[in-house]
């Protein structure tokens, strides 16, 4: 479950943890992967663009808005995405519609990364392009009723060691 903040923002997960132990229970051999990329803040950093995505204040049709996260993945490295909403108005189901677009950047781990993996990124290039979707949110539920996003990731180069 999670919690949030007044600004949409996810403040506390609830049940993480005993999933994250039942997934280790079953792929022990996991367990300092699944620790060092799963964790709390990680989870929270990738819950927040659903949430914070939501205007807090009224917009009318053709507004936009930006705005930017980050993802620490560990030793996996760091995820950064800018995300453009533009409001189109409501649908004939009366949800209100937000297209996004985005773009991703990839950062590989700094050399003080912690978490265990049998390998070390030292260089990646990995970009996004085309990447869309859609926000739905129910004004009368004040919830998102649905969040799709297509990512197109472009991989042009990698060095791995050990």
């Amino acid at each position: 479950m999670l919690t949030l903040d007044k600004d949409m923002k996810v403040s506390k997960i609830e049940g993480w943890d005993l999933f994250l132990r039942k997934l280790i229970k079953a792929k022990q051999d996991m367990e300092p992967l699944l620790k060092s990329t799963w964790s709390d803040e990680a989870l929270k950093q990738l819950s927040d663009p659903v949430f914070a995505l939501i205007p807090n204040k009224a917009v009318k049709k053709g507004d936009s808005w930006e705005w930017e996260t980050a993802v620490d993945m560990g030793p996996i490295g760091r995820s950064q995405t800018t995300y453009r909403c533009i409001y189109e108005g409501t649908d004939e189901k009366n949800l209100q519609v937000i297209k996004v677009l985005a773009s991703l950047r990839y950062k590989v781990p700094g050399p003080n990364a912690e978490g265990v993996l049998p390998f070390k990124i030292l260089k990646a290039d990995i970009t996004s392009k085309d990447c869309k979707g859609d926000i739905l949110f129910d004004s009368e539920k004040g919830r998102v009723n649905s969040f799709s996003m297509i990512i197109n990731l472009n991989r042009n180069s990698r060095r791995l060691s050990g």
